[in-house]
Protein backbone atom coordinates (compact mmCIF):
# COMPACT_ATOMS: atom_id res chain seq x y z
CA UNK A 1 0.00 0.00 0.00
CA UNK A 2 2.78 2.25 0.91
CA UNK A 3 4.47 1.41 -2.28
CA UNK A 4 1.34 2.31 -4.20
CA UNK A 5 1.12 5.62 -2.37
CA UNK A 6 4.68 6.37 -3.25
CA UNK A 7 4.02 5.62 -6.88
CA UNK A 8 0.94 7.72 -6.73
CA UNK A 9 2.78 10.63 -5.16
CA UNK A 10 5.59 10.30 -7.67
CA UNK A 11 3.09 10.36 -10.47
CA UNK A 12 1.43 13.42 -8.98
CA UNK A 13 4.77 15.18 -8.73
CA UNK A 14 5.57 14.35 -12.32
CA UNK A 15 2.19 15.57 -13.35
CA UNK A 16 2.66 18.81 -11.40
CA UNK A 17 6.10 19.34 -12.93
CA UNK A 18 4.82 19.00 -16.46
CA UNK A 19 2.37 21.85 -16.15
CA UNK A 20 5.03 24.00 -14.53
CA UNK A 21 7.48 23.45 -17.39
CA UNK A 22 4.79 24.11 -19.90
CA UNK A 23 3.77 27.28 -18.06
CA UNK A 24 7.37 28.42 -18.07
CA UNK A 25 7.78 27.93 -21.84
CA UNK A 26 4.57 29.75 -22.82
CA UNK A 27 5.58 33.07 -21.22
CA UNK A 28 8.96 32.87 -23.00
CA UNK A 29 7.35 32.39 -26.39
CA UNK A 30 4.95 35.30 -25.72
CA UNK A 31 7.79 37.51 -24.63
CA UNK A 32 9.75 36.61 -27.73
CA UNK A 33 6.74 37.43 -29.89
CA UNK A 34 6.33 40.77 -28.23
CA UNK A 35 10.02 41.51 -28.72
CA UNK A 36 9.82 40.56 -32.39
CA UNK A 37 6.72 42.71 -32.73
CA UNK A 38 8.50 45.66 -31.10
CA UNK A 39 11.52 45.14 -33.36
CA UNK A 40 9.23 45.02 -36.42
CA UNK A 41 7.37 48.10 -35.25
CA UNK A 42 10.62 49.93 -34.63
CA UNK A 43 11.91 48.91 -38.05
CA UNK A 44 8.66 50.06 -39.64
CA UNK A 45 8.86 53.32 -37.75
CA UNK A 46 12.49 53.77 -38.81
CA UNK A 47 11.60 52.97 -42.41
CA UNK A 48 8.69 55.36 -42.28
CA UNK A 49 10.89 58.03 -40.73
CA UNK A 50 13.58 57.45 -43.35
CA UNK A 51 10.99 57.60 -46.15
CA UNK A 52 9.47 60.71 -44.59
CA UNK A 53 12.89 62.30 -44.30
CA UNK A 54 13.70 61.38 -47.90
CA UNK A 55 10.35 62.75 -49.07
CA UNK A 56 10.91 65.94 -47.13
CA UNK A 57 14.38 66.23 -48.64
CA UNK A 58 13.01 65.65 -52.14
CA UNK A 59 10.27 68.20 -51.47
CA UNK A 60 12.84 70.75 -50.31
CA UNK A 61 14.96 70.03 -53.37
CA UNK A 62 11.90 70.42 -55.61
CA UNK A 63 10.99 73.64 -53.85
CA UNK A 64 14.54 74.92 -54.20
CA UNK A 65 14.59 73.90 -57.87
CA UNK A 66 11.19 75.52 -58.48
CA UNK A 67 12.34 78.62 -56.67
CA UNK A 68 15.51 78.72 -58.76
CA UNK A 69 13.61 78.19 -62.04
CA UNK A 70 11.01 80.75 -60.99
CA UNK A 71 13.71 83.21 -60.09
CA UNK A 72 15.43 82.60 -63.40
CA UNK A 73 12.14 83.07 -65.23
CA UNK A 74 11.41 86.19 -63.25
CA UNK A 75 14.89 87.51 -64.01
CA UNK A 76 14.38 86.66 -67.69
CA UNK A 77 10.98 88.37 -67.75
CA UNK A 78 12.36 91.34 -65.86
CA UNK A 79 15.34 91.52 -68.23
CA UNK A 80 13.06 91.29 -71.24
CA UNK A 81 10.82 93.90 -69.68
CA UNK A 82 13.78 96.20 -69.15
CA UNK A 83 14.89 95.67 -72.75
CA UNK A 84 11.35 96.32 -74.00
CA UNK A 85 11.16 99.44 -71.84
CA UNK A 86 14.50 100.65 -73.21
CA UNK A 87 13.34 99.92 -76.76
CA UNK A 88 10.04 101.70 -76.18
CA UNK A 89 11.86 104.60 -74.60
CA UNK A 90 14.24 104.79 -77.57
CA UNK A 91 11.39 104.58 -80.05
CA UNK A 92 9.51 107.13 -78.02
CA UNK A 93 12.45 109.52 -78.16
CA UNK A 94 12.76 108.95 -81.90
CA UNK A 95 9.04 109.49 -82.40
CA UNK A 96 9.21 112.64 -80.31
CA UNK A 97 12.08 113.91 -82.41
CA UNK A 98 10.09 113.34 -85.58
CA UNK A 99 6.68 114.38 -84.24
CA UNK A 100 7.98 117.86 -83.53
CA UNK A 101 8.65 118.53 -87.23
CA UNK A 102 6.07 119.94 -89.60
CA UNK A 103 5.78 118.71 -93.17
CA UNK A 104 7.47 121.88 -94.45
CA UNK A 105 10.37 121.39 -92.03
CA UNK A 106 10.79 117.82 -93.19
CA UNK A 107 10.84 118.90 -96.83
CA UNK A 108 13.37 121.65 -96.17
CA UNK A 109 15.59 119.21 -94.28
CA UNK A 110 15.39 116.71 -97.13
CA UNK A 111 16.20 119.39 -99.72
CA UNK A 112 19.15 120.60 -97.64
CA UNK A 113 20.54 117.10 -97.23
CA UNK A 114 20.29 116.39 -100.95
CA UNK A 115 22.21 119.50 -102.04
CA UNK A 116 24.95 119.10 -99.45
CA UNK A 117 28.27 117.67 -100.59
CA UNK A 118 30.63 115.42 -98.71
CA UNK A 119 28.19 112.97 -97.14
CA UNK A 120 28.93 109.32 -98.03
CA UNK A 121 26.41 107.55 -100.24
CA UNK A 122 25.95 103.85 -99.64
CA UNK A 123 23.62 101.11 -100.84
CA UNK A 124 21.22 99.24 -98.60
CA UNK A 125 23.29 96.13 -99.11
CA UNK A 126 26.24 97.86 -97.45
CA UNK A 127 24.11 98.71 -94.43
CA UNK A 128 23.76 95.08 -93.35
CA UNK A 129 20.39 95.53 -91.68
CA UNK A 130 21.29 98.75 -89.86
CA UNK A 131 18.26 100.57 -88.49
CA UNK A 132 17.68 103.72 -90.56
CA UNK A 133 15.38 105.53 -88.14
CA UNK A 134 16.32 109.03 -87.11
CA UNK A 135 18.28 108.92 -83.87
CA UNK A 136 19.14 105.21 -84.09
CA UNK A 137 22.50 104.32 -82.54
CA UNK A 138 24.81 102.43 -84.93
CA UNK A 139 27.84 100.46 -83.61
CA UNK A 140 31.01 101.81 -85.17
CA UNK A 141 32.32 98.32 -85.89
CA UNK A 142 29.39 97.79 -88.29
CA UNK A 143 30.14 100.85 -90.41
CA UNK A 144 32.29 100.58 -93.50
CA UNK A 145 31.97 104.30 -94.11
CA UNK A 146 32.23 107.47 -92.07
CA UNK A 147 29.04 109.51 -91.49
CA UNK A 148 29.41 113.27 -91.35
CA UNK A 149 27.85 115.82 -88.97
CA UNK A 150 24.51 117.35 -89.87
CA UNK A 151 24.77 120.79 -91.48
CA UNK A 152 24.13 123.75 -89.21
CA UNK A 153 21.14 124.74 -91.37
CA UNK A 154 19.42 121.46 -90.48
CA UNK A 155 20.26 121.78 -86.80
CA UNK A 156 18.69 125.24 -86.91
CA UNK A 157 15.45 123.63 -88.14
CA UNK A 158 15.63 120.66 -85.76
CA UNK A 159 17.76 121.53 -82.69
CA UNK A 160 16.92 118.14 -81.15
CA UNK A 161 19.15 116.56 -83.82
CA UNK A 162 22.25 118.43 -82.65
CA UNK A 163 25.23 116.07 -82.59
CA UNK A 164 23.71 113.63 -85.08
CA UNK A 165 25.70 112.19 -87.99
CA UNK A 166 24.20 111.32 -91.35
CA UNK A 167 24.83 109.56 -94.63
CA UNK A 168 22.90 109.07 -97.89
CA UNK A 169 21.40 105.84 -99.13
CA UNK A 170 21.86 105.51 -102.89
CA UNK A 171 19.91 103.55 -105.45
CA UNK A 172 16.58 105.01 -104.34
CA UNK A 173 13.78 106.89 -106.05
CA UNK A 174 11.74 109.97 -105.29
CA UNK A 175 7.97 109.61 -105.68
CA UNK A 176 5.80 112.71 -105.94
CA UNK A 177 2.08 112.03 -105.45
CA UNK A 178 -1.06 114.12 -105.40
CA UNK A 179 -3.68 111.64 -104.13
CA UNK A 180 -6.68 113.78 -105.13
CA UNK A 181 -6.16 116.68 -107.51
CA UNK A 182 -9.49 118.43 -107.97
CA UNK A 183 -11.01 117.65 -104.60
CA UNK A 184 -13.63 120.41 -104.60
CA UNK A 185 -15.08 119.55 -107.98
CA UNK A 186 -15.27 115.88 -107.05
CA UNK A 187 -16.95 116.66 -103.72
CA UNK A 188 -19.69 118.56 -105.49
CA UNK A 189 -19.81 116.00 -108.31
CA UNK A 190 -19.02 118.67 -110.92
CA UNK A 191 -15.81 117.33 -112.48
CA UNK A 192 -13.64 114.23 -112.11
CA UNK A 193 -10.54 114.40 -109.93
CA UNK A 194 -7.15 112.82 -110.60
CA UNK A 195 -4.47 110.78 -108.86
CA UNK A 196 -1.10 112.15 -110.01
CA UNK A 197 2.16 110.25 -109.56
CA UNK A 198 5.65 111.12 -110.75
CA UNK A 199 8.81 109.08 -110.13
CA UNK A 200 12.37 110.40 -110.37
CA UNK A 201 15.70 108.75 -109.56
CA UNK A 202 17.40 110.09 -106.45
CA UNK A 203 20.66 111.90 -107.18
CA UNK A 204 23.17 113.97 -105.24
CA UNK A 205 21.42 117.13 -106.41
CA UNK A 206 17.94 118.11 -105.25
CA UNK A 207 15.45 116.48 -107.67
CA UNK A 208 13.16 118.67 -109.78
CA UNK A 209 10.16 118.12 -112.03
CA UNK A 210 12.60 117.82 -114.94
CA UNK A 211 14.04 114.66 -113.33
CA UNK A 212 10.76 112.72 -113.40
CA UNK A 213 11.11 109.70 -115.68
CA UNK A 214 7.84 107.88 -115.00
CA UNK A 215 4.38 109.39 -114.60
CA UNK A 216 0.90 107.94 -114.11
CA UNK A 217 -2.34 109.94 -114.13
CA UNK A 218 -5.50 108.13 -113.01
CA UNK A 219 -9.01 109.58 -113.26
CA UNK A 220 -11.37 109.47 -110.27
CA UNK A 221 -14.77 109.42 -111.97
CA UNK A 222 -18.01 110.99 -110.85
CA UNK A 223 -20.65 108.72 -109.37
CA UNK A 224 -22.74 108.84 -112.57
CA UNK A 225 -19.70 108.35 -114.80
CA UNK A 226 -19.01 104.81 -116.01
CA UNK A 227 -15.87 105.52 -118.07
CA UNK A 228 -12.54 106.61 -116.59
CA UNK A 229 -9.08 107.03 -118.09
CA UNK A 230 -5.54 106.28 -117.03
CA UNK A 231 -2.57 107.96 -118.73
CA UNK A 232 1.07 107.01 -118.29
CA UNK A 233 4.44 107.82 -119.78
CA UNK A 234 8.11 106.89 -119.54
CA UNK A 235 10.67 109.52 -120.44
CA UNK A 236 11.73 109.15 -124.07
CA UNK A 237 9.21 106.39 -124.82
CA UNK A 238 6.06 108.37 -125.49
CA UNK A 239 2.72 108.40 -123.67
CA UNK A 240 -0.08 105.82 -123.60
CA UNK A 241 -3.54 105.59 -122.09
CA UNK A 242 -6.43 103.22 -121.54
CA UNK A 243 -10.12 103.67 -120.87
CA UNK A 244 -11.89 101.52 -118.27
CA UNK A 245 -15.58 100.72 -118.41
CA UNK A 246 -16.89 100.36 -114.86
CA UNK A 247 -19.97 98.49 -116.06
CA UNK A 248 -18.40 95.89 -118.35
CA UNK A 249 -15.04 96.00 -116.53
CA UNK A 250 -13.24 96.08 -119.85
CA UNK A 251 -10.21 98.16 -120.74
CA UNK A 252 -9.50 99.62 -124.14
CA UNK A 253 -6.58 101.63 -125.52
CA UNK A 254 -7.21 105.37 -125.57
CA UNK A 255 -5.50 107.41 -128.33
CA UNK A 256 -3.84 110.62 -127.13
CA UNK A 257 -4.05 113.41 -129.73
CA UNK A 258 -3.36 116.97 -128.59
CA UNK A 259 -4.92 119.61 -130.87
CA UNK A 260 -3.08 120.21 -134.12
CA UNK A 261 -4.59 123.64 -134.67
CA UNK A 262 -2.27 126.60 -135.11
CA UNK A 263 -4.78 129.26 -133.98
CA UNK A 264 -6.91 130.07 -130.94
CA UNK A 265 -9.94 130.81 -133.09
CA UNK A 266 -13.02 128.85 -131.94
CA UNK A 267 -10.89 126.85 -129.54
CA UNK A 268 -10.74 126.41 -125.78
CA UNK A 269 -7.94 127.84 -123.64
CA UNK A 270 -6.94 130.75 -121.46
CA UNK A 271 -5.47 131.95 -118.20
CA UNK A 272 -6.42 130.20 -114.94
CA UNK A 273 -8.26 132.39 -112.46
CA UNK A 274 -10.02 130.05 -110.07
CA UNK A 275 -10.26 132.11 -106.90
CA UNK A 276 -11.12 135.66 -105.84
CA UNK A 277 -8.39 138.21 -105.23
CA UNK A 278 -6.48 138.24 -108.50
CA UNK A 279 -9.13 137.50 -111.08
CA UNK A 280 -9.21 141.02 -112.55
CA UNK A 281 -5.49 141.09 -113.36
CA UNK A 282 -5.43 137.55 -114.70
CA UNK A 283 -8.49 138.20 -116.89
CA UNK A 284 -6.86 141.39 -118.24
CA UNK A 285 -3.81 139.36 -119.30
CA UNK A 286 -6.05 136.78 -121.00
CA UNK A 287 -8.07 139.44 -122.85
CA UNK A 288 -4.92 141.23 -124.02
CA UNK A 289 -3.42 138.05 -125.50
CA UNK A 290 -6.62 137.03 -127.28
CA UNK A 291 -7.24 140.50 -128.72
CA UNK A 292 -3.69 140.74 -130.11
CA UNK A 293 -3.99 137.31 -131.71
CA UNK A 294 -7.63 137.34 -132.94
CA UNK A 295 -8.52 141.02 -133.02
CA UNK A 296 -11.30 142.84 -131.15
CA UNK A 297 -14.46 141.07 -130.14
CA UNK A 298 -17.17 141.03 -132.81
CA UNK A 299 -20.81 141.50 -131.93
CA UNK A 300 -22.74 138.29 -131.94
CA UNK A 301 -19.65 136.10 -132.26
CA UNK A 302 -17.39 134.35 -129.79
CA UNK A 303 -13.78 134.22 -130.91
CA UNK A 304 -12.69 131.55 -128.41
CA UNK A 305 -13.77 129.87 -125.20
CA UNK A 306 -12.40 129.02 -121.80
CA UNK A 307 -12.88 126.20 -119.27
CA UNK A 308 -11.82 126.87 -115.69
CA UNK A 309 -11.15 123.27 -114.65
CA UNK A 310 -10.00 123.57 -111.01
CA UNK A 311 -7.49 120.75 -111.28
CA UNK A 312 -4.00 120.99 -112.75
CA UNK A 313 -4.11 117.30 -113.65
CA UNK A 314 -7.47 117.90 -115.31
CA UNK A 315 -6.05 120.86 -117.28
CA UNK A 316 -3.13 118.71 -118.48
CA UNK A 317 -5.62 116.02 -119.51
CA UNK A 318 -7.62 118.54 -121.55
CA UNK A 319 -4.43 119.49 -123.40
CA UNK A 320 -3.38 115.87 -123.96
CA UNK A 321 -6.67 114.62 -125.42
CA UNK A 322 -7.16 117.63 -127.71
CA UNK A 323 -9.86 119.57 -125.84
CA UNK A 324 -7.81 122.69 -124.94
CA UNK A 325 -5.25 124.54 -127.04
CA UNK A 326 -3.39 126.44 -124.36
CA UNK A 327 -3.43 127.00 -120.61
CA UNK A 328 -1.48 129.48 -118.48
CA UNK A 329 -1.46 129.31 -114.68
CA UNK A 330 0.29 132.55 -113.70
CA UNK A 331 -0.96 132.96 -110.15
CA UNK A 332 2.49 133.12 -108.47
CA UNK A 333 3.42 136.08 -110.71
CA UNK A 334 0.56 138.10 -109.24
CA UNK A 335 1.76 137.83 -105.66
CA UNK A 336 4.01 140.97 -105.66
CA UNK A 337 1.12 143.01 -107.03
CA UNK A 338 -1.23 141.73 -104.32
CA UNK A 339 1.36 142.37 -101.61
CA UNK A 340 1.60 146.02 -102.67
CA UNK A 341 -2.18 146.18 -102.31
CA UNK A 342 -2.04 144.57 -98.89
CA UNK A 343 -3.73 141.37 -100.07
CA UNK A 344 -2.74 137.73 -100.01
CA UNK A 345 -2.45 135.45 -103.01
CA UNK A 346 -4.31 132.43 -101.63
CA UNK A 347 -3.92 129.03 -103.25
CA UNK A 348 -1.32 128.32 -105.94
CA UNK A 349 -0.18 125.40 -108.03
CA UNK A 350 2.55 123.25 -106.41
CA UNK A 351 5.02 120.71 -107.80
CA UNK A 352 2.84 117.73 -106.90
CA UNK A 353 0.07 119.23 -109.07
CA UNK A 354 2.47 118.96 -112.01
CA UNK A 355 3.93 115.55 -111.22
CA UNK A 356 2.47 114.16 -114.48
CA UNK A 357 3.45 116.96 -116.88
CA UNK A 358 5.81 114.33 -118.37
CA UNK A 359 2.71 112.64 -119.87
CA UNK A 360 1.76 115.86 -121.66
CA UNK A 361 5.26 116.37 -123.06
CA UNK A 362 5.58 112.74 -124.16
CA UNK A 363 2.16 113.03 -125.87
CA UNK A 364 3.42 115.99 -127.92
CA UNK A 365 2.20 118.97 -125.90
CA UNK A 366 4.55 121.74 -124.80
CA UNK A 367 4.85 122.57 -121.07
CA UNK A 368 7.07 125.40 -119.80
CA UNK A 369 7.64 127.62 -116.81
CA UNK A 370 6.47 131.25 -116.78
CA UNK A 371 9.55 132.39 -118.71
CA UNK A 372 9.28 129.74 -121.40
CA UNK A 373 11.93 127.40 -120.00
CA UNK A 374 11.78 123.80 -118.87
CA UNK A 375 9.85 123.21 -115.66
CA UNK A 376 12.46 122.69 -112.95
CA UNK A 377 10.53 123.36 -109.77
CA UNK A 378 11.94 121.38 -106.83
CA UNK A 379 10.09 118.22 -105.87
CA UNK A 380 8.50 119.43 -102.67
CA UNK A 381 5.09 120.38 -101.31
CA UNK A 382 5.38 124.11 -100.69
CA UNK A 383 6.92 125.81 -103.75
CA UNK A 384 4.49 127.95 -105.77
CA UNK A 385 4.74 127.14 -109.47
CA UNK A 386 3.64 129.11 -112.55
CA UNK A 387 3.36 127.12 -115.77
CA UNK A 388 2.14 127.35 -119.34
CA UNK A 389 0.94 124.57 -121.64
CA UNK A 390 0.48 124.55 -125.41
CA UNK A 391 -1.14 121.75 -127.42
CA UNK A 392 1.64 121.80 -130.03
CA UNK A 393 4.73 123.65 -131.12
CA UNK A 394 2.90 125.82 -133.67
CA UNK A 395 0.53 127.14 -131.03
CA UNK A 396 3.47 127.82 -128.76
CA UNK A 397 5.25 129.76 -131.49
CA UNK A 398 2.07 131.80 -131.98
CA UNK A 399 1.04 132.48 -128.39
CA UNK A 400 4.27 132.60 -126.38
CA UNK A 401 5.79 135.80 -127.81
CA UNK A 402 2.54 137.69 -127.36
CA UNK A 403 2.03 136.41 -123.81
CA UNK A 404 5.59 137.33 -122.79
CA UNK A 405 5.16 140.80 -124.22
CA UNK A 406 1.88 141.36 -122.36
CA UNK A 407 3.45 140.22 -119.08
CA UNK A 408 6.39 142.57 -119.47
CA UNK A 409 4.10 145.48 -120.32
CA UNK A 410 2.07 144.87 -117.19
CA UNK A 411 5.16 144.90 -114.99
CA UNK A 412 5.83 141.20 -114.55
CA UNK A 413 9.54 140.95 -115.19
CA UNK A 414 10.54 137.48 -116.37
Amino acid sequence: MQSQRQDTNRANRDTNRAPNRMGQNEPNRATGGRMEQRRGTAQNQQGTERRGTMAQGQQRRNQERSSTVGQERQNTVQGQGRRDNRQRATEGRENNRNAQLSSQQRDRIRQTVLVQRGAPRVSRRDLGGINLRVGAAIPRDRLRFRPVPLPASIVAIAPQWRGFLYFLVGGEIVVLVDPIDGTRGLMYQKRPAWILTGVAPRTDAAPTLADIELAVQTEIPLVKQHLCDTLFAVSGRGASAERYDRITRKREPLPLRPSRSSTLLQGYGGVSRFFPGARAELAAIDDAVVERLLGPTQKGRALCFEDQYISTGGQLYELIVGHDRWIADLRPLIEPLLQRQGRALGICCHPYDLSTELVAREAGAQVTDAAGGRLRAPIDVFTDVAWIGYANQKLRDTIEPVLMAVLRERGFGL
